[in-house]
């Protein structure tokens, strides 16, 4: 397929699902944040010192720089799988039957049409704006004891700004979830969040690493959590941004937000609502990758959260999907687990109903 033809394609594929979602008044969870078409390498140690950088880091690269690392790893076997926090995340609520969309920026190239289809294919509604750029794209590199170096080329991720968004965009959705990685995108959290509540709907922020909360912390406390009903953070993320440890950090969170979750783990989480912090504990599994469990825990908590369940509840089945991720390697738990996955989020919300309520 030519390139006129492949940006033709795109182009009326994305204006025809950004069309459907608005006609889609039933439409629950409209995600905003990066889209990122991940390769995962599973390579030695002695493959790093070949590339700029340090071992598990994640670093900026520029296009050129980050086709040389796939091509140096040709011969070795490559996954390829679509990525973003936020993306995650309304994966995970496509496939508990929430209907789900994602709002991002996105290259009119072979990676972004990957991107486009595999997400559709999940269930999500693609609502992706095309840009000249390359679509933002991650390799991670995987060495023996499993420590992840990424390299990252931003593309048209690092263009999607506040003034890409339009209300209308919002309208029709009830829930509104923004991964912390949009903080580097001018005011983009703040505008989507301006946005959703004049929309009338509920919001949810994933601080999405500490490093962010550390740059950010200002801004965060003073303009983006009044505007969130819910945020995410782990016990790194929410030390950096209050001081305190997890208990204390979430009380601090609380609040600021009507809802607050602090992950810590394999201990499980806090999770604070109605002025009280409750430990929510999980279930001992057998780790290979670490990739996508706050995301997939987000996944399952605001599946709860939409259905009125209350935050212990809630956190159980977020607990129990983060748990599933790390059970594979990267952020998308295959196909054939789904059904065993939602046949056991259906025992623990019939479990918590007696429990809980």
């Amino acid at each position: 397929m030519s390139k006129h033809s492949l940006l033709t394609k795109f182009v009326l594929s994305c204006l025809l699902l950004i069309t459907t979602a608005y006609g889609k008044e039933s439409t629950n969870v409209l995600g905003v944040g990066a889209a990122i078409v991940d390769y995962l390498i599973e390579v030695e140690d002695d493959y790093l010192f070949t590339i700029s950088g340090s071992k598990g880091g994640c670093e900026l690269i520029d296009y050129k720089n980050f086709k040389k690392i796939l091509h140096d790893n040709q011969d070795r076997p490559i996954r390829t799988a679509t990525g973003g926090s936020g993306a995650n995340t309304v994966k995970g609520l496509a496939r508990l039957n929430i209907q789900s969309a994602l709002l991002g920026k996105i290259g009119h190239d072979e990676e972004g049409m990957f991107f486009l289809n595999r997400v559709v294919q999940m269930g999500v509604i693609p609502m992706l704006i095309p840009c000249n750029l390359q679509t933002q794209q991650v390799i991670c590199l995987i060495t023996p004891d499993k420590q992840r170096t990424m390299r990252c080329y931003l593309g048209a991720g690092g263009q999607f700004k506040e003034a890409d968004l339009n209300k209308g965009f919002f309208l029709g959705f009830n829930h509104v979830h923004i991964e912390g990685y949009a903080l580097r995108n001018g005011k983009l959290v703040e505008e989507s969040l301006k946005m959703a509540k004049e929309c009338g709907c509920t919001t949810s922020f994933d601080l999405g690493c500490y490093e962010l909360a550390e740059e950010f912390k200002e801004r965060i406390l003073e303009r983006v959590l009044p505007l969130v009903d819910i945020v995410f953070a782990n016990k790194d993320e929410s030390f950096h941004l209050t001081g305190k440890f997890p208990k204390a950090a979430c009380e601090d969170l609380l609040a600021i937000c009507p809802t607050a979750v602090v992950l810590v783990g394999k201990d499980g989480c806090y999770v604070g609502e109605k002025g009280i912090v409750k430990h929510c504990p999980t279930n001992a599994v057998s780790m290979l990758d670490s990739t996508g469990a706050g995301d997939l825990f987000a996944s399952g908590f605001l599946y709860g959260y939409l259905k009125g369940y209350e935050g212990t509840l809630s956190a159980r089945i977020g607990n129990f999907l983060g748990g599933s991720v790390v059970q594979v390697i990267g952020a998308e738990i295959p196909d054939e687990r789904w059904p065993g996955i939602i046949r056991e989020i259906n025992r623990i919300e019939s479990e918590g109903h007696s429990l809980f309520r």
